[in-house]
């Protein structure tokens, strides 16, 4: 989720704890870039629109030592997921580690997480189609179409979607992301001659904007949750394979963001007529906030690229986190002997349950985006606080309770892979993950900037 997306969410029917298969064939190039997509696909989503907002107040400096350091903890944290889910057998999903590892309890927690992460991302992207939809609307049929009404819209077209199938949907997102690789490749170089390098740089009173953007800088690397998803995809392959597929994903959207960030920030200038200063006077609106880069842009190619690129990127998360969700209620409800696999609804349940609980995925986000509409940044940031409980709590205490004398009793095997850690390092990132979360209380009641 990412930002991105949430693939990978906890799935009913998972196996029990027991000793992992062996991991030692050479994973095949076809399947390394298909590992490696899966996990960009989940970070990469509509939160990357956020991140020049969030950091035009820092300027791009202090943003690249942000997007970096959070880089290196998430993926550092990334890797004692790995460790953890190596532990088990494949198949194995949150829900069940936290089950097995810390019992009924640590199960519900995960669960709970889970879904109040995904929910909270749901409402985000929905808020923000609102505010893009109404723009492209307007643009080009010269049609003001309420954002709420826009919402509904949005809403109901990917729950349609979801309801045909996880097979077609997931078919339908893997093609709309690769679209989006292309545009935003394609928008970058529109927009590159727009960039002024004065705009990357802030004078003065730069850190404070930092405290209240690392929380959202922070859920751009929310993959963890489809840790466990890469791991079946990968099948038997050696986990130093696994560590690559890590490493390679992380880079590319590490790349991809500073990039982003880099062009954004770059076009826009903080004050004036079409600035940064507009879009925190709209209440830091992600469509005026592409209304303004359009302004600026020298191509008149630009807008409709940024119009293709923010409305195929919100299709793509949505749709990856509507899949995600949907999981996580299936394995929290256990609908009996119907439980179905993964992504492809209730096996055995007719249309009602299909519905019934695609009313429960859906509903609840929209009723929270039409109450707070044009709330896509601050959404986001709230996510935040849960991206750090599945991203970095979770894989901190897994870990420690895996490498413990009790997981052993358990009948936990060694993963065949161990990350380097020792008692300062589980400390020093537990409290990285306190420090952020902080930040967000504090940015929520005011205290810091946001």
């Amino acid at each position: 989720m990412t930002a991105g997306g949430a693939g990978g969410a906890p799935a009913a029917g998972a196996p029990a704890a027991g000793a992992p298969a062996a991991r030692t064939a050479k994973l095949p190039a076809s399947r390394f870039i298909g590992a490696v997509f899966l996990l960009t696909a989940t970070e990469m989503g509509a939160g990357m629109l956020a991140l020049p907002i969030v950091a035009h107040g820092m300027g791009m400096a202090l943003a690249a030592v942000a997007m970096i350091g959070l880089w290196a903890l998430m993926t550092y944290t990334g890797l004692m997921m790995l460790e953890v889910c190596l532990a088990f057998p494949p198949g194995t999903e949150f829900g069940q580690i936290g089950k097995t590892l810390f019992g009924r309890r640590g199960g519900v927690a995960v669960n709970a997480a889970a879904l109040a992460m995904m929910y909270t991302f749901s409402a985000s992207f929905i808020s923000g189609a609102g505010s893009t939809y109404g723009l492209d609307l307007t643009s080009y049929l010269g049609w003001k179409v309420p954002a709420g009404v826009i919402s509904v819209a949005y809403t109901a077209l990917i729950a349609v979607v979801v309801l045909l199938g996880g097979q077609k949907a997931a078919a339908a997102n893997r093609t709309f992301f690769a679209i989006n690789l292309v545009l935003l490749a394609a928008l970058v170089v529109s927009v590159a001659p727009s960039v002024h390098l004065d705009n990357l740089y802030r004078s003065g009173a730069e850190l404070p904007w930092l405290w209240g953007a690392l929380p959202v800088f922070m859920t751009a690397y929310g993959f963890h949750t489809t840790v466990p998803t890469m791991i079946s995809y990968a099948g038997a392959a050696e986990p130093r394979s696994l560590r690559r597929v890590f490493l390679v994903a992380n880079s590319i959207a590490l790349v991809t963001y500073l990039v982003w960030i880099f062009a954004a920030l770059g076009a826009l200038p903080a004050q004036g007529a079409h600035s940064f200063a507009a879009v925190e006077r709209s209440g830091r609106s992600v469509g005026v906030f592409l209304k303004q880069i359009e302004a600026v842009g020298h191509d008149p190619a630009t807008p409709h690229l940024f119009n293709a690129f923010s409305s195929t990127i919100l299709i793509t998360t949505y749709l990856a986190t509507g899949l995600a969700l949907m999981d996580v209620l299936r394995s929290v409800l256990r609908p009996g002997p119907a439980a179905g696999g993964r992504n492809g609804g209730p096996r055995g349940g007719g249309f009602k349950s299909r519905a019934g609980l695609a009313a429960l995925c859906f509903v609840p986000p929209l009723a929270v985006a039409l109450a707070f509409q044009s709330a896509f940044v601050q959404l986001l940031a709230f996510a935040s606080i849960f991206v750090a409980a599945l991203g970095i709590f979770f894989p901190v205490a897994a870990l420690r309770r895996l490498r413990s004398e009790p997981a052993r009793r358990a009948g936990l095997s060694p993963p065949g892979y161990r990350v380097f850690i020792f008692w300062g390092a589980y400390v020093l990132v537990f409290a990285c993950g306190a420090l952020l979360v902080t930040f967000q209380v504090l940015s929520m009641l005011g205290a810091v900037k946001s």
